[in-house]
């Protein structure tokens, strides 16, 4: 409660800059059951992270910014993926070019091969870079 009495004098110092988010008391008082607690009882769960990381969105960010907020996130997920391709994380470049020798190779043959299926894999990987 000395780091409480601290974020209220900062609150009350600077009340045009700053505003206090009870994610402490959320976690002590509303999800106080084990089940909010990772295995070793003493860090928040997944769970209870993504119910104060909701609570703290509905207290900070405007209606009209979620969508935004949900794109970012998409793009950092994308940023983190790591292609996987006969057991081997690969690089998208390297993706790229195999994609690239198919297309190129496999043009005569547009019967049997979806050259569009393939350009349009193609595409959605480049959009990850």
């Amino acid at each position: 409660s000395i780091l409480l009495m601290a974020a209220e004098a900062v609150c009350e110092a600077f009340p045009e800059s700053c505003v206090y988010f009870p994610s402490y008391e959320i976690m002590m008082d509303e999800l106080r059951d084990y089940r909010f607690y990772a295995e070793d009882m003493l860090h928040p769960s997944s769970q209870a992270v993504d119910y104060i990381w909701e609570r703290f969105c509905d207290f900070a960010l405007p209606e009209n910014e979620r969508p935004a907020l949900e794109e970012n996130r998409k793009a950092f997920l994308r940023s983190r993926h790591r292609p996987v391709l006969f057991g081997l994380v690969v690089p998208v470049s390297l993706i790229l070019e195999i994609f690239r020798s198919i297309e190129s190779g496999f043009k005569e043959f547009h019967e049997t091969v979806n050259v569009e299926i393939v350009s349009a894999y193609r595409n959605e990987l480049l959009s990850l870079r």
